[in-house]
C-alpha cells in the first residue's frame, strides 16, 4: 500500500497527472498504511501484544486493498475518458487561476459577509460551544436560515484555499491571509484554539526566514515542515481529538493534556483505564477501529443488506420534504443504525467508506462502496469545473470543499451526499442568476456599441 502511495505522489509531480481521486488514494495511504503502522508500534511498546488474530488483521487489510483497488481502476478508466467539461484545465491550473481572477479586497469582502453571518447565526442561536448542535436548538432556526448557512458554509471552504494560496504567493498583507486561513477555525473557536496557535506559529515561522536571504532558507523551511509533520501535527492531531471528546464528553472541566498524549499513544485507549466502548481515544489506528466492527456480522454473515445505505439517503432529504424523519433522528446516525442493528452501545465507530461497505454487503459491499467513493470525487470535479464558469471564488470553494474533506477519510455516506445536495442548491440558485447578468450585461454593451455608432 506505501509503494502505490508513493508511486501516485510521484506522479504529482506532474501538474496535468493531479486530480481529486489521486489526491484521495495518498491520502488514503496515509490514513490506512502509514498510521496505523504507528499505532501498532505503540501499542507493542505499550503491552508486548498486538490483541488481534492475524486473521482479522489481514482481513482488514483485504478489504482495504479491495476498496483501493477499485479507486485506481476507476482513476485508469477516468483518464481514459475524454473529459470535456475540463476544457485543458488542471487541478493546479484552475487553482492559480481562481486565485489570480479573485483581489485579495475581493476576498476580504466575503469574509466579512461570510463571517458575519455565520459568527451572528452561531451566537444568536446558541452554538457557542462544543457539542451544541441538539435537536432542539436545530429545530428552533428557521428553515431558509438553515439552508443559508449550509451555502455559506461551503464560501467558508473557499476563504480557507484562498487564505493559504495568498500565504504561498502573496507578497505582502500576509495578516490578510493568515486571518481567511483561521476562518473555519473562528466559527469554531472554543475547540480549535489550539489549531490557530499553530496557524500563528507557522506564519512567524514564515516571516522570520523570509528575512533570511540565504541558500539554505528552502532547506531549513522543508525540514521544519517534515518535522512539524511528522513529529507534532499526526499526534496532535489525536490529543486534540482526546481532548475534546475525552474532557467534555465527561464534563470534567479540566483538560490533561499529558494524559490526553499518553491515550493517543496506543490504539485501543486503554491507557485511560476505560473499556473501549467508554471513550474515543484509539483513533490513530483506523485498522484496529476497523476489525472491532468487522466482528460484529460473524461468521453467519449478518450483514445490514442496504439499510445503512438506504437510512444515510433519508438522512439528507431536507426534513421539509420529510418531516418523518425527525421521528426517527436517532437511528439517522450512523452510529445510530449500527448499533441499534447489532444490539451494541456506547462504542465509537470509525467512520470510513470499506467499513460501511463490508457491514452492507461484505466484501462485494467493498466493491460497491470503492465505486461510489471514485464517482463523489469526479462529482466533485465536474462540479468545481461548472461553479468556476459562474465566478471563480465558487470553482474555489467547491475544490477546496472536496480538497478539505477527503484528506482525513473519516467521514460517513451523509457527508459525501448532503455535499452534493448543497451544491445542487447552490448551482440552481448561483446558474441562473449568472446567465441574468451575462445576459443584461450584453445587453448594456449593445447598447452602448448603438449609440457610439449612431453618433
Amino acid at each position: 500500500m506505501l509503494c502505490i502511495g508513493a508511486a501516485i505522489f510521484w506522479s504529482l509531480r506532474k501538474p496535468f497527472k493531479v486530480n481529486l481521486l489521486r489526491i484521495y488514494v495518498v491520502a488514503f495511504v496515509l490514513h490506512f498504511g502509514l498510521m496505523p503502522i504507528y499505532g501498532f508500534v505503540a501499542d507493542w511498546a505499550a503491552d508486548r501484544q498486538w490483541g488481534y488474530t492475524s486473521e482479522e488483521i489481514w482481513s482488514v487489510y483485504g478489504s482495504l486493498y479491495l476498496f483501493l483497488a477499485t479507486v485506481l481502476l476507476m482513476l485508469f478508466l477516468y483518464d481514459r475518458m475524454p473529459k470535456r467539461f475540463r476544457r485543458g484545465w488542471s487541478l493546479p491550473n484552475m487553482i492559480e487561476w481562481q486565485y489570480n481572477k479573485i483581489g485579495l479586497r475581493q476576498a476580504i469582502w466575503i469574509f466579512v459577509v461570510v463571517m458575519g453571518f455565520m459568527i451572528g447565526y452561531n451566537i444568536f442561536f446558541g452554538y457557542t460551544y462544543y457539542g451544541s448542535g441538539s435537536l432542539e436548538r436545530n429545530l428552533s432556526v428557521p428553515y431558509p436560515l438553515v439552508v443559508v448557512k449550509s451555502l455559506f458554509t461551503i464560501f467558508v471552504y473557499g476563504l480557507i484555499g484562498y487564505g493559504a494560496l495568498h500565504l504561498l504567493r502573496g507578497k505582502k498583507y500576509l495578516l490578510f491571509g493568515l486571518l481567511l486561513l483561521c476562518s473555519n477555525n473562528l466559527l469554531d473557536w472554543y475547540s480549535r484554539r489550539n489549531y490557530m496557535i499553530v496557524f500563528i506559529v507557522l506564519v512567524l515561522l514564515k516571516l522570520i526566514l523570509d528575512r533570511f536571504r540565504t541558500s539554505t532558507r528552502q532547506v531549513l523551511v522543508t525540514g521544519a515542515a517534515l518535522a512539524f509533520v511528522w513529529l507534532v501535527f499526526f499526534p496532535f492531531l489525536f490529543v486534540f481529538r482526546s481532548l475534546t471528546n475525552e474532557v467534555a464528553a465527561s464534563n470534567k472541566g479540566q483538560t490533561d493534556f499529558n494524559e490526553a498524549f499518553e491515550a493517543t499513544q496506543g490504539s485501543r485507549g486503554h491507557l485511560l483505564s476505560k473499556g473501549l466502548g467508554q471513550n474515543t481515544t484509539y483513533r490513530s489506528n483506523q485498522v484496529a477501529r476497523n476489525i472491532e466492527f468487522m466482528r460484529l456480522p460473524g461468521s453467519e454473515g449478518n450483514y445490514m443488506n442496504g439499510l445503512l445505505l438506504a437510512t444515510q439517503i433519508t438522512s439528507v432529504v431536507p426534513r421539509a420534504l420529510n418531516p418523518s424523519k425527525l421521528d426517527t433522528r436517532k437511528l439517522l446516525a450512523p452510529e445510530g443504525i449500527i448499533l441499534f442493528f447489532y444490539g451494541k452501545k456506547d462504542f465509537d465507530l470509525s467512520d470510513n467508506f470499506p467499513l460501511y461497505g463490508y457491514l452492507e454487503f461484505g466484501f462485494v459491499g467493498v466493491l460497491f462502496a470503492g465505486i461510489g467513493q471514485a464517482l463523489f470525487l469526479i462529482l466533485f470535479e465536474w462540479f468545481a469545473h461548472r461553479f468556476q464558469r459562474i465566478h471563480p471564488f465558487l470553482g474555489l470553494s467547491v475544490l477546496m470543499l472536496a480538497l478539505y474533506n477527503h484528506l482525513n477519510l473519516e467521514y460517513p455516506f451523509t457527508q459525501e451526499l448532503g455535499f452534493v445536495r448543497d451544491l445542487l442548491i447552490l448551482f440552481c440558485i448561483s446558474w441562473p442568476i449568472s446567465m441574468m447578468l451575462k445576459i443584461f450585461g450584453r445587453h448594456s454593451a449593445d447598447s452602448s456599441i448603438t449609440q457610439v455608432s449612431t453618433s
